[in-house]
């Protein structure tokens, strides 16, 4: 379990603007990760594309493309 807490602490130690965008509808990834890296990085900014599942820019690729443009506007 080493390799693990040498991820978990290395994520902790990220000091710029960070943001996660996970499809709402992914089976690999839930809500439930996404609280978990919030928790780990409190300023990690957090989106949950609707009626996306996994490949965001296949299943909602006009959304993936205005949610990523908001993220990177916020940060000018």
């Amino acid at each position: 379990m080493q390799a693990y807490a040498d991820l978990r602490r290395d994520f902790q130690s990220i000091n710029c603007p960070c943001a996660l965008i996970y499809g709402a509808k992914s089976e690999s990834f839930s809500s439930r990760s996404a609280t978990y890296m919030k928790e780990l990085l409190p300023h990690l900014e957090i989106t949950a594309l609707e009626g996306a599942g996994h490949h965001l820019f296949l299943d909602q690729p006009l959304g993936f493309m205005e949610a990523l443009s908001r993220q990177l506007a916020s940060w000018q």
